[in-house]
């Protein structure tokens, strides 16, 4: 796990020599409102299998950098690369199969619509090639695994906000991106509930995922293998990655 800036300098952080090809990389990005610069250039690398926590106070750009990473809104500067192809410069259209196929994107409101059902919120996902049955099957089993097995016919507006949280996590078990970028997917919840949110997104991680997690919830962040601090673009490795991976002791790589 190697998200990356210098701590050092103010100038450009600067990309590793050969950018892993299985993962999401960030360069040179920089983030900026009307009246004040917000954070950057920054820049990280979150390699596939592994989880990424964004961190800082409310005002300090984690949505932003939420917006910039999956492509919806084009940074002042800098580049995201997945997988080696590019979302900054990607089409409308490119833009649109990414967020299909590849990117599970959970914004703070969840992109839940209230007066759908459970299941209809949680179907919602057509990864290209997964068949009606088998989204219905998986659909099944998530709410299962996020404890709302049978509530799928009740009306998403009449469930509370952690539980609204657990449906989209069932969300991305039916969908099963290779990247999830989540923006406070755990703020609403219980110790508990944040527990099968985490037992839900460690499943897609150890499936070969990319996470990255915009949280202020120290256990979720003492979960992720690397912590990215906004505004200042600082990068640790928390105990997790170590505990997961004894190589990863080693401090994430510098310029």
């Amino acid at each position: 796990m190697s998200p990356r800036r210098d701590e050092h300098r103010g100038d450009a952080w600067e990309p590793p020599v050969t950018p892993p090809r299985n993962g999401l990389v960030a360069v040179g990005l920089t983030a900026r409102t009307t009246d004040r610069h917000l954070w950057g250039p920054l820049g990280l690398v979150v390699p596939q299998g592994t989880t990424l926590a964004v961190t800082g106070p409310n005002g300090s750009g984690k949505s932003t950098l939420v917006s910039h990473l999956t492509g919806l809104v084009p940074a002042v500067s800098g580049t995201v690369h997945w997988r080696g192809s590019s979302v900054t410069e990607a089409t409308a259209a490119q833009r649109r199969t990414f967020l299909r196929n590849d990117c599970g994107l959970v914004p703070q409101d969840g992109s839940l619509v209230p007066e759908w059902t459970v299941t209809e919120n949680v179907e919602v996902v057509r990864p290209t090639g997964l068949s009606t049955a088998e989204r219905r099957r998986r659909c099944v089993q998530a709410l299962e695994d996020t404890g709302l097995g049978g509530r799928g016919a009740e009306v998403l507006g009449q469930l509370s906000g952690g539980e609204r949280q657990r449906v989209a996590a069932a969300r991305l078990l039916v969908q099963r991106p290779a990247l999830v970028v989540a923006d406070e997917v755990t703020s609403a919840l219980d110790e508990r509930g944040r527990e099968v949110v985490l037992r839900a997104l460690a499943r897609l991680r150890d499936g070969g995922a990319a996470v990255v997690l915009v949280t202020h919830d120290p256990a979720v962040v003492a979960w992720c293998d690397a912590v990215l601090d906004l505004p200042t673009g600082r990068t640790r490795t928390t105990p997790s990655a170590v505990s997961r991976d004894p190589g990863a002791a080693e401090e994430p790589q510098a310029p």
